[in-house]
């Protein structure tokens, strides 16, 4: 596997401004707010008016804000079983291979989990994880698994484990001042439901805009693992995970337990394979009944 440069794709300094400028936004608007309330709350005391269910009102909702926008550290949990290279010597290996072709660091921590995905963070500024799905090393040749390792590391190169911390406390952020300007029995008052609008408003904006750029982010990656593992298997692996992650869901079930009664029931080695077969049978059939439009063409996975 050759050398390749970091796929081109959205400027890191561009990603990290608009990330910036969309926190400061956010905490601008809510400490705007949580100022005029508490100004509300206040200034008619000092003028000599009492207006007890105003400032009740008022404060409650101002110190709801401010208590809501206080930075919180993120905690990270082990998102599955943590191995070493003495583990399973070959898997690092081609980690390594993957590593070396993108000229990034090896990542600190690997996991595995039951998922047919993989993912990469970055903890701290130091401290990066790299977490693969064990039904993807079942279902791909190593050519093609070396192409999902590459667009891994192809969100190392491009920065995105930077950045990704970032947009996930404003969200996160956001989403908890939401929720404490909501009633917990869901009667909300007229006052509530006003101060929580710019903050729904701003928050639908707010995914929005960084969806978009999560999506460019994707792309680049695309790219960066198709110069580095080749077009075919990486098609290869697209067409897999699209079919195979509903399979495997159907078979054992989200986070790799078992169906409840009444569900299908695991089929060992052979449910996965056999869901593929079954969906293949259930496109065809679609596609021997259904009218064909002029112009049209069969979507196939």
């Amino acid at each position: 596997m050759s050398s390749t440069a970091p796929a081109s794709g959205p400027s890191l300094k561009g990603r990290f401004a608009a990330a910036i400028a969309l926190t400061f936004g956010f905490y601008v608007l809510a400490l705007a707010l949580a100022g005029a309330l508490l100004a509300a709350a206040i200034v008619p005391w000092l003028m000599g008016a009492h207006p007890i269910h105003l400032t009740l009102t008022a404060g409650v909702l101002g110190g709801a804000i401010l208590y809501a926008i206080v930075p919180r550290r993120l905690r990270f949990s082990a998102p599955g079983l943590r191995v070493t290279a003495a583990d399973h010597p070959r898997l690092f290996a081609l980690i390594e291979s993957v590593a070396r072709s993108a000229d990034e660091p090896l990542p600190n921590d690997v996991y595995l989990t039951m998922e047919v995905n993989a993912a990469v963070a970055q903890v701290t500024r130091t401290r990066r994880v790299l977490i693969i799905g064990v039904p993807l090393m079942q279902l791909m040749t190593e050519r093609e698994f070396e192409g999902v390792l590459a667009h891994e590391f192809g969100h190392y190169s491009g920065g995105d484990t930077k950045l990704g911390p970032w947009i996930y406390r404003t969200r996160e952020t956001i989403g908890r001042t939401i929720a404490q300007l909501s009633s917990t029995d869901g009667d909300d008052s007229i006052s509530r439901m006003l101060v929580r609008q710019p903050f729904k408003w701003y928050g639908i904006a707010f995914l929005r805009i960084t969806a978009a750029i999560s999506r460019r982010q994707e792309f680049a990656a695309d790219r960066f693992a198709v110069e580095m593992a080749g077009r075919a298997p990486f098609e290869e692996r697209l067409r897999k995970v699209h079919s195979s992650g509903f399979a495997f869901d159907q078979v054992l079930g989200r986070r790799g337990r078992p169906r409840p009664a009444g569900g299908p029931a695991p089929a060992g080695r052979r449910g996965v394979p056999a869901l593929h077969g079954r969906r293949r049978h259930q496109r065809r059939d679609r596609r021997a009944t259904a009218p064909r439009a002029r112009g049209t063409h069969d979507r196939r996975v």
